[in-house]
């Protein structure tokens, strides 16, 4: 039950997450990938690619003893609306096999990061992670301030990258009493307009 309303508010969110918000996400301490890469951007009649030139290597902790893996971000866009009209792909590989592979669900930026979302996980990390993995992509070019708005075509840029499990959000104890309440509400309200 946590677990598919958790779901239902991150899909919910892909609405606000174009204005320019962070996404706030709880994370999990462990496990983790992180990764520095090179990322090309290509521009082209209104639409937008964003491209690791090379598999990045990422460091995994919290798998068992650290190992490295592939990651590969590939992401695509409208220039007229980067961030609603975002979709992409995550895959990491530890060599022979899949280790976490999922589609984007949702996107939320801040100055200098893109946050991506990524749900559907398989790999054999996928259970490690959960139902999310939050990748964090850090641009250190100082002039970037609103990344995917404001890449250049050709232009190469240097990412550190952060892949976290997102830490399933309780469901308050007094949720259920609340929505009774509400509901105690509407049909006094009901009540009130047929007497």
């Amino acid at each position: 039950m946590k677990t598919a309303l958790y779901s239902a508010a991150v899909l919910a969110t892909s609405a606000w997450a174009a204005v320019a918000a962070p996404l706030n996400l709880p994370t999990q301490p462990e496990p983790t990938i992180d990764f520095f890469v090179d990322a090309t951007a290509s521009v082209f009649g209104g639409y937008a690619d964003l491209w690791f030139d090379t598999v990045a290597l990422g460091s995994v902790v919290g798998a068992g003893p650290v190992l490295e893996v592939g990651v590969d971000v590939q992401l695509g866009f409208d220039v007229s609306d980067p961030y609603g009209t975002l979709t992409g792909a995550l895959f990491t590989t530890d060599g022979a096999d899949g280790f976490l592979d999922g589609d984007l669900v949702n996107v939320g930026f801040d100055t200098y990061v893109v946050e991506l979302v990524f749900g559907n996980l398989t790999g054999s990390a996928a259970s490690l992670f959960g139902d999310f993995a939050l990748v964090e992509l850090f641009f250190e070019d100082p002039y970037l301030n609103d990344p995917l708005a404001m890449l250049e075509d050709g232009e190469t840029y240097a990412v550190y990258g952060v892949v976290s499990s997102v830490a399933p959000v309780p469901l308050p104890a007094g949720l259920p009493l609340m929505a009774g309440g509400f509901a105690l509400l509407i049909g006094l309200r009901a009540r009130r307009k047929t007497s």
